[in-house]
């Protein structure tokens, strides 16, 4: 990247971040600007977390309307039904409280409220959040999505069997509250596969043409908190600090979605999650090696310094940086296998002459990406991915 560019940007972050152990019991003081709530959650996480239980109370004097019904990769039907309960019950605000499915989730209910239809013209048209969509709140109980401080849902349209993006501005939430302590109930895979998808957030934003200086500064911190403290949760699941710590990553790098975005693995997993129902971070784990391969060419010095951060044995004093970014898919397969997400496509019953057809399927933006983004280049991704 041309060093001008890397020294002239914009920088959006309008939400409200309350950060801490304990702030969802203060949630009512921040929470002023709605009297009607829709709360959007999934089936579990929620409520063992001790969250819901905690917003309830802070708000027992408003009236609460409640849709628990979004899955691991939400559906546009889970969005249409919540938002026909929002319509019907008149709601000022939408609060989603879970993982980054069930935040996806709410930030495109707010919107479909707004418009008071469906989300599948938003996801087919490339149509924008529309300026009127209702204030968001964002109650993450997992750490990893970062959804909390960007601007984009990421729906199941299983009519086409397209995962798709909704975004815009109007859906950076109007506040945030992120409390560690609402991932202390994380199981180990949960742990592991959002703990991995902090890390695919804060590399792609390092790399990304969008990157800046300052959301340089925020995707390096990110890594080597995921680096040094995913282990370590793994190891032991009630590290309080490692909890903490990784909240943080995955805050700091969803603020960075907004402002520098991901790159083309995240592309690249919306049709092998849309086929298999995969996690994303799984997904994404898929094709991370082979994406890091083809890629650290088009941007040697980053892919050293991420390199660099990864564990391994030491580079020599005379190593060069193209020496440094050629061992980029040795040490990121090493790490994967440490945090227990290493697998191929194939694991997910993907058949190799799948790889063609989703190259076709492949949404979004790809210019964001510095490698290769021709569909000859998508392919041997894929295929490397098999």
């Amino acid at each position: 990247m041309n060093a001008d560019a890397l020294y002239r940007f914009e920088y959006l972050a309008p939400t409200k971040l309350v950060f801490g152990e304990g702030e969802i019991s203060n949630i009512a003081k921040h929470l002023t600007f709605a009297e009607k709530i829709l709360i959007v959650t999934g089936k579990n996480s929620a409520l063992l977390s001790g969250a819901l239980p905690k917003v309830k109370d802070a708000f027992r004097h408003c009236q609460l309307s409640y849709f628990n019904g979004v899955t691991a990769n939400p559906r546009a039907s889970e969005v249409n039904s919540a938002a026909e309960i929002g319509i019907r019950d008149g709601v000022q605000a939408v609060m989603g409280i879970g993982g980054g499915s069930v935040l996806d989730a709410a930030k495109a209910v707010a919107a479909c409220i707004a418009a008071e239809g469906k989300v599948e013209p938003f996801l087919r048209n490339g149509i924008e959040a529309p300026d009127n969509t209702l204030p968001i709140i964002c109650v993450p109980t997992t750490a990893g999505t970062g959804s909390e401080m960007s601007k984009g849902a990421i729906i199941t349209d299983v009519e086409e069997q397209r995962k798709r993006g909704l975004r815009g501005a109007a859906l950076l939430p109007r506040l945030a509250i992120v409390d560690p302590e609402l991932t202390y109930s994380m199981p180990h895979h949960v742990t592991a596969e959002t703990g991995f998808d902090i890390f695919t957030h804060a590399v792609e934003t390092l790399v990304s043409k969008k990157a800046s200086a300052l959301t340089a500064i925020l995707s390096e911190y990110s890594i080597k908190a995921v680096i040094e403290y995913l282990p370590k949760v793994l190891q032991n699941l009630q590290n309080k600090t490692a909890r903490r710590m990784l909240m943080l990553a995955s805050t700091i790098a969803g603020i960075n979605l907004a402002n520098s975005t991901t790159c083309l693995p995240h592309r690249m997993q919306y049709p092998l999650g849309a086929h298999t129902d995969c996690s994303h971070a799984r997904g994404l784990a898929a094709l991370y090696k082979a994406w890091c391969e083809a890629t650290a060419p088009h941007a040697v010095d980053k892919f050293a310094l991420i390199a660099e951060m990864l564990p391994g044995a030491p580079f020599s004093a005379q190593a060069t940086a193209a020496e440094k970014a050629q061992s980029i898919g040795e040490r990121v397969e090493n790490f994967m296998k440490a945090v227990d997400v290493f697998h191929r496509m194939r694991d997910f019953g993907v058949m190799r002459e799948m790889c063609k057809q989703m190259v076709h399927e492949i949404e979004g933006n790809l210019t964001t990406d510095p490698g290769e983004t021709s569909d000859a280049a998508l392919l041997k991704i894929y295929e490397a991915s098999w």
